[in-house]
């Protein structure tokens, strides 16, 4: 009896040891294999041999040798910038005074000259592939097997497929063959960015440009921090003609890329008016512009000083009740919330204080401009907006109520925009206790040249760290520009 129990046991040590053995087994074979794949992919195919992410990344990292040592030998030239066709004629300007059923200005009629400015330089969107020396032959081909490998035991592989697409292209193989791979491995994940963008540039060569865009919305979609790689493309596709439509329906059903496609368009674009015509081909669909993308362009006009246009553009997508009530200050009296873009108010972000707009005190029915300082330094973010005022002589009114305790204290400053910005007119700093409301009246003269748009900002008029202590809360409204007619602005 005791014997029997003996063997019994003994049956059982061996089978747990076994089963033991059989884990670690299992372990050291996948978990750690999974592990070694990326860190040390060698080992890994020790522990586990075809296992396809190891082989992915030993092949990857050859076919990278391959290509470095081709690169170095051909002595690859640095990438040239986009040559931009020379257009219509320089830009100019017009009068800023022009309402907005007025037709297209002169100066957006016209399409400014960008060839001549330092800012059109596009990425370049596809290096010419190094061909292999025949040297590399060999080695091209045991990374082609690996991949193959990794293929067969993970048919769904997208990364596999890909670079079998790049070998292929890398070893000089036929367009039809290399694009028949890096379709499989597109169509397996849109994440193969690289064998994506193959695609994308064969597509717009082939003058296949609904392909082009498809495939160049995947990388925006899957890889939006490529879209400066990207936009270079798509805005040629925007300036042809014969192109442009693909785009166009694209846009209209308003992919997740297209704030982005808009906010990086700006510096790839020959003409100034591209963006705008994209635009306006959008407004009176389902999913009209967003601020998001109207701003990009905004800012980008007004940086470049073509503020004709970029007031003709902000004006074309103002709903009707705020078109009939835009006058020389849009939205003074705070009634209604920012709009964000430059031609309304932009708060910006700062600490040390909340600027906002909130009920009027004393009237719960109004809004009015809120300022509210904390207790510690203020990095006060800034109120401003652009302003279209013709030359001449104008009053800026308004009106405060609350107190400011500190050393300086809040001032509105309004600045010619052109070239570097001066100061026509400031209001008296306000510093202390208004305990009424109170008005302030200050005159402007915009001269004749060199000052085609203006920036009314309000400022907190510190000059050092210390000077940015400062308590309390104030509130203004009712802010106004009035010209006066009868005075004449000297030249």
């Amino acid at each position: 009896m005791l014997t029997q129990l003996s063997s019994s046991r003994r049956y059982r040590t061996i089978g747990l040891a076994s089963l033991g053995g059989l884990l670690v087994w299992l372990v050291l074979t996948h978990t750690l294999a999974a592990y070694l794949a990326d860190a040390a992919p060698e080992t890994a195919l020790i522990l586990r041999p075809g296992d396809p992410t190891a082989l992915l990344n030993i092949a990857n990292a050859r076919l990278n040798q391959i290509r470095a040592q081709a690169a170095a030998n051909a002595g690859t030239p640095a990438p040239a910038p986009r040559t931009v066709p020379a257009r219509l004629g320089a830009y100019t300007g017009s009068d800023p005074s022009f309402q907005a059923d007025t037709g297209l200005p002169d100066d957006v009629a016209a399409t400014p000259d960008l060839s001549q400015t330092d800012w059109v330089e596009a990425v370049e969107t596809k290096p010419k592939p190094a061909r292999v020396a025949a040297v590399d032959k060999q080695l091209l081909d045991q990374i082609g097997n690996m991949a193959e490998a990794a293929l067969a035991a993970d048919p769904l592989n997208s990364g596999a497929a890909g670079l079998l697409g790049q070998i292929a292209q890398a070893g000089g193989a036929d367009q039809a063959r290399t694009g028949s791979l890096m379709r499989a491995a597109a169509t397996r994940s849109l994440h193969e960015t690289l064998a994506v963008a193959w695609l994308m540039q064969q597509s717009y060569e082939h003058k296949d440009y609904a392909g082009a865009v498809y495939w160049a919305g995947a990388i925006m979609q899957t890889r939006p921090q490529l879209a400066q790689y990207v936009v270079p493309t798509l805005a040629q596709i925007a300036e042809d003609p014969a192109a442009s439509g693909a785009l166009d329906t694209v846009l209209a059903s308003n992919p997740v890329w297209r704030g982005r496609f808009f906010a990086t368009l700006p510096p790839f674009i020959t003409d100034a008016r591209t963006p705008l015509r994209l635009l306006l081909n959008l407004k009176d669909t389902i999913s009209p512009p967003a601020t998001t993308d109207l701003r990009g362009y905004l800012d980008f006009l007004i940086s470049h000083q073509r503020y004709e246009v970029a007031y003709y553009t902000w004006l074309q997508f103002l709903p009707p009740d705020q078109l009939a009530t835009a006058g020389l200050i849009v939205n003074g009296s705070f009634e209604r919330p920012p709009g964000g873009l430059a031609f309304d108010w932009i708060i910006g972000n700062g600490s040390g204080v909340s600027v906002d707009i909130t009920e009027r005190p004393g009237d719960d029915t109004k809004r009015a401009l809120s300022v509210e300082f904390g207790q510690g330094r203020a990095v006060f973010p800034g109120v401003r907006q652009v302003l279209m005022l013709p030359p001449g002589t104008y009053q800026l009114t308004g009106e405060y109520k609350g107190q400011v305790i500190g050393r300086r204290g809040l001032i509105w400053r309004v600045l010619c925009l052109d070239v570097k910005p001066v100061e026509i007119g400031a209001s008296p700093m306000f510093l202390g206790v208004a305990r009424t409301w109170t008005g302030f009246d200050v005159p402007l003269r915009v001269p004749a040249t060199g000052c085609r748009a203006q920036s009314l900002q309000l400022e907190l008029g510190a000059r050092s760290a210390s000077e940015r202590l400062v308590t309390g809360t104030i509130w203004y409204d009712d802010l106004k520009i009035v010209r006066n007619p009868d005075v004449q602005t000297p030249g």
